[in-house]
């Protein structure tokens, strides 16, 4: 590293590998916080953290543990309001991103994906000022969600927040293969830009595997321009995905960012075909703490994240 980012006297004053760690750490972390991006607006908290389950009436009820979870690609907050019922002792809220649930009405081109990092941190910071810096929060996060978590976790920490566990429901690590990723951006942005009619349209949303189980019941299903609309949305989230993964990728020759807390990973293995190279026991190196906790699960990603939220729905 050069001088600038880690002056000699900061690596003088930690006397072991953690506290030269912890260096490392916050000189990265500092460097990573001067390359991102502004935005043009910053949401309401109250648009950003959505209260679920008991939380829609009682608050962040004093003594009780804060969830705040993390949707995937698509998802509206709310899509983890039955998952809350599974937690009665804790209050859940979520993060609503932009183009969905509460925000529905605001822009994507108001929040280009170069500026999640600073999204990040603002919900980060809109976190901490709710809930104070005492009060242990866990993060849960599913599917691409789960780097949002990290992401957040690590802003958290850098302001004083205590972090009780990360939570991971099935989520690819940071360190994933990106490319399946920027070449799906790629073809749905190719496809848009010819400006299909909604006949061409509906044939290549039809096509693609899984959309219209992502966005059945979220964006209006059978309403006129629904489906453009959702692979708008499913491009937007997998850019920023990358952007994100990009953003927390270590300078060589360093340690990757970790969080000091529990991470358990509960990780589908019937994807194979989709996930070659992906092994959700790469979460390991993102706790500096431990312990570390993976849980197989012998499903594929739509019906574990389908079958949490059905039994939710059910027991609730």
């Amino acid at each position: 590293l050069e001088a600038e980012q880690l002056p000699l006297n900061a690596v003088m004053a930690s006397p072991n590998l953690k506290g030269v760690q912890a260096v490392l750490e916050a000189a990265r972390g500092n460097r990573m916080a001067s390359t991102s991006a502004p935005i043009s607006q910053v949401p309401t908290s109250e648009r950003m953290l959505v209260p679920l389950g008991a939380a829609l009436t009682e608050g962040a009820t004093e003594g009780c543990p804060v969830v705040i979870t993390i949707t995937g690609r698509l998802s509206p907050a709310s899509r983890m309001g039955p998952v809350a019922m599974l937690l009665p002792g804790t209050r859940c809220f979520s993060i609503e991103r932009v183009g969905r649930g509460e925000r529905k009405d605001e822009r994507l081109e108001d929040f280009p994906p170069v500026t999640t990092p600073t999204v990040v941190r603002q919900f980060a910071e809109a976190i901490a000022e709710r809930f104070g810096k005492s009060r242990s929060l866990v993060l849960l996060g599913t599917s691409i969600g789960g780097v949002w978590a990290l992401a957040l976790g690590l802003d958290l920490q850098q302001l004083g927040v205590t972090l009780a566990r990360l939570v991971l429901l099935d989520c690819p690590t940071p360190a994933d293969d990106l490319e399946p990723y920027t070449k799906h951006v790629e073809l749905i942005g190719s496809f848009l830009a010819r400006e299909p009619s909604q006949e061409e349209t509906s044939a290549f949303f039809r096509k693609m595997t899984g959309a219209r189980e992502y966005a059945k019941g979220w964006f209006g299903e059978g309403e006129a321009g629904w489906e453009e609309r959702s692979l708008r949305i499913w491009a937007y989230d997998e850019q920023s995905f990358v952007v994100l993964c990009q953003h927390l990728t270590p300078m060589a020759g360093t340690m990757p960012p970790q969080l000091d807390c529990p991470v358990a990973v509960f990780s589908s293995t019937q994807d194979k075909e989709l996930y070659l190279l992906r092994d959700d026991r790469d979460w390991m190196q993102y706790t500096s703490t431990g312990p570390f906790e993976y849980h197989p699960q012998d499903t594929t990603h739509s019906q574990f994240l389908e079958r949490l939220i059905g039994r939710a729905e059910h027991d609730s």
